[in-house]
């Protein structure tokens, strides 16, 4: 996977809230791919994250790829990185986050740039380049897993998506302390959506 840079020791040595690599069970666990709503920002315990209330609703070890100001082009890295080590989980589970988000690779290490970002870097976005681009690697995304067989269940807060995905969410029950990103029964709602429809794909 890219490196992010560890923000807490909480963290792997890639700064993914998750296990390190080389230590898990890929055929038998999910992955949870997105940004800052399936990395659990501001949720102190991982059991009341997306991946996490789905581990517990699934009982399957359930692996956190979630990095905060990722966008769509991130998880197309990613994928091609996990293909490329051969981590090929069990299903696949992505929170489509917002299309007008796009990364830099710069020297050593990768920044996120979207709707906070400044005048200059706007430009990618303003002339919806960003969401056109997003939208095809979405499909690539989907199409690199089918090529093992990982099912792939999709889901997103952002009515902009509703052409990558039939599933758009917009039930927020709560908040977590940040007073901006979801909170426990939210994760808890989208994680148990995510199983349902898992379950009747199979």
């Amino acid at each position: 996977m890219l490196n992010v840079i560890p923000q807490s020791d909480k963290l792997n040595s890639q700064g993914y809230r998750c296990s390190e690599f080389n230590s898990i069970s890929w055929a038998t666990s999910f992955v949870v791919m997105g940004c800052s709503r399936v990395f659990g920002e501001s949720l102190k315990n991982d059991n009341e994250t997306v991946p996490g209330q789905l581990e517990t609703i699934s009982n399957t070890n359930t692996v956190n790829l979630g990095v905060c100001g990722s966008g769509i082009d991130f998880i197309l890295f990613n994928t091609m990185q996990m293909l490329e080590s051969n981590f090929i989980p069990k299903a696949v589970f992505i929170v489509w986050p917002d299309p007008e988000r796009f990364l830099k690779f710069k020297s050593n290490k990768i920044d996120f740039f979207g709707s906070w970002s400044i005048d200059k870097e706007l430009q990618w976005i303003d002339d919806n380049n960003c969401v056109e681009h997003n939208h095809r690697y979405a499909a690539i995304i989907k199409y690199l897993w089918s090529t093992k067989n990982v099912p792939v269940i999709t889901i997103s807060h952002h009515a902009i998506n509703n052409s990558i995905t039939d599933n758009i969410f917009t039930d927020i029950l709560d908040y977590a302390p940040d007073g901006e990103h979801w909170g426990p029964e939210t994760c808890k709602t989208v994680a148990t959506t995510l199983f349902n429809l898992y379950e009747k794909s199979n």
